[in-house]
């Protein structure tokens, strides 16, 4: 579960929460030459494999996201809005 990834992750650092763990994700440049690293498959099938569980991480980030109330930062950027 992706909240445990948050509970436990806030433990070691305060800074890790669902909104920063997403941005982390969504802003990560994934590139096939970097995936060279199995002894198993293709750098484009490992490539292929990070980038989807990268597209599954950020949807559970966000359905956690849409969860959790707002904070007020969020609520004050809302207002202004």
């Amino acid at each position: 579960q992706v909240s445990d990834l948050v509970r436990l992750g806030s433990q070691i650092d305060a800074g890790m929460t669902t909104e920063a763990a997403m941005i982390s994700l969504a802003s990560t440049t994934l590139r096939p030459q970097a995936c060279g690293f199995s002894l198993s498959e293709e750098p484009d099938a490992v490539f292929g494999l990070v980038t989807a569980l990268q597209q599954s991480l950020l949807r559970a980030f966000d359905k956690l996201a849409r969860k959790q109330p707002v904070s007020t930062l969020g609520e004050l950027v809302r207002r202004i809005r």
